[in-house]
């Protein structure tokens, strides 16, 4: 019985986080993380280091943020529905600054990783994804 209501607590919010994720894992897949090993085209070296480039704008920008979104949203609901209950709001409260936190270190271990990658001068266009209108983050 236990078992039967965490799996109806958690089901809503499982069924919205993937909603969130599934258009992130079909883009993916046009555009995809290497651009080389075909019959026509041979990986090098620079395209490994655009696959890392790629690796860490996934991890940041299409994973971190949104898992980031959802805690914030989540923590938000979970200070509301304290009522007042002054245990449960301090809880959410620390929820709120771990989610923070995790997700501003996420944000400058990317943008170490960005930053050393420029310093070598291995590509100058690639800190942050392009954002055109009505496409999203490209």
């Amino acid at each position: 019985m236990k078992n039967r209501l965490l799996i109806l607590k958690f089901s809503p919010l499982s069924v919205f986080i993937l909603i969130l994720i599934l258009p992130i894992i079909a883009g993916a897949q046009t555009n995809g993380l290497v651009n080389c090993g075909t019959d026509t085209q041979m990986c090098t070296l620079s395209n490994f280091i655009d696959l890392l480039v790629n690796v860490v704008r996934f991890i940041v920008f299409n994973l971190g943020v949104p898992i980031a979104i959802v805690s914030i949203m989540w923590v938000g609901i979970r200070m509301v529905l304290a009522r007042g209950d002054e245990p449960k709001y301090r809880a959410a409260l620390k929820s709120l600054q771990n989610v923070l936190t995790g997700f501003g270190v996420i944000i400058i271990c990317g943008l170490i990783v960005l930053a050393f990658l420029k310093l070598l001068k291995v590509k100058e266009d690639f800190i942050l994804p392009q954002i055109r209108s009505g496409r999203g983050i490209q």
